[in-house]
């Protein structure tokens, strides 16, 4: 059976305490034994996918990836000498043309129950479409562009969208038309007040160019450590969207190069899972 339920910060009662006992965020599967019978929290996040390659099509950057979800799972009773599987996500490799990868799913599983949160989606896509919008994570920024749009229809319509609303997109001042988006916030960890960080941000999309500018400028990934898109200067250094930096953030896309070798999107960062324990 798998569990997923999110919970914001001001879900959780204000009487409601959490100290953390256990924390894992390398790659790969653990066990934990639970010591004591109590109640429980888990704050699961799951790995953030690849940014996308240019889409070798029409001047078309690649998209930001996705961040893996980052969902909170609060008064789990568990009896002492309970064994949990833990499980960590890993981050999507490096997104080549046109494609991307998926980030892994992280969970806590104990007597057959599984409190998951996803990896940041794949963008399967052959032809310029925005992500799938995914709850409890950040989207993926889309490199749209274009007349009619005004800038508040683009952040509307194509800007990579946070848990609790949208960023506002990046405006090419050169070419006031052109509307690249950014990568939506990741979103809190609830159990932590503390922690001012923001999990399974989404990252920002490659630049469009035609005439490969410097100019096209670089798109910002969400908060924290979304990675940033490639700026669109034809060489395979400036192209490359940026790797994200944070827990189940989505990588930069890629901008538009002749060279579509060039245009690689950045790699998801890894997930985490932390454990913690209700003391009243």
């Amino acid at each position: 059976m798998r569990r997923s339920y999110k919970y914001s910060r001001n879900q959780i009662p204000a009487e409601a305490n959490y100290v953390e006992i256990g924390r894992y965020s390398t790659v790969g599967t653990f066990t934990f034994t639970f010591e004591e019978d109590a109640i429980y929290g888990f704050f699961v996040v799951g790995g953030g996918a690849s940014g996308m390659g240019d889409y070798n099509s029409a001047g078309w950057g690649g998209n930001g990836g996705n961040g893996g979800q980052a969902i909170a799972f609060q008064d789990i009773p568990v009896s002492a000498n309970t064994e949990a599987v833990i499980v960590v996500g890993a981050g999507g490799a490096g997104g080549d043309s046109g494609a991307n990868h998926a980030g892994g799913d992280s969970s806590v599983t104990i007597n057959s129950i599984s409190y998951t949160a996803q990896g940041g989606l794949r963008n399967s896509a052959t032809s310029p479409v925005p992500n799938t919008k995914v709850e409890h994570s950040g989207c993926g920024g889309y490199p749209c562009r274009g007349n009619p749009l005004t800038e508040v229809e683009a952040g509307l319509i194509f800007s990579g969208k946070a848990g609790e609303g949208d960023p506002f997109p990046y405006n090419n001042v050169t070419r006031p038309n052109t509307f690249h988006s950014q990568g939506g916030d990741g979103l809190p960890n609830p159990f932590d007040e503390n922690d001012a960080n923001l999990y399974g941000a989404g990252g920002g999309a490659g630049a469009n160019s035609y005439q490969y500018s410097t100019q096209q400028g670089y798109i910002s990934g969400g908060t924290t450590g979304g990675g940033t898109g490639g700026g669109g200067s034809n060489n395979a250094s400036t192209n490359k969207g940026s790797a994200a930096t944070f827990f189940g953030a989505g990588g930069g896309g890629g901008a538009f190069s002749s060279n579509h070798g060039n245009s690689v999107g950045g790699a998801g960062y890894r997930g985490i899972v932390i454990i913690y324990k209700r003391i009243n």
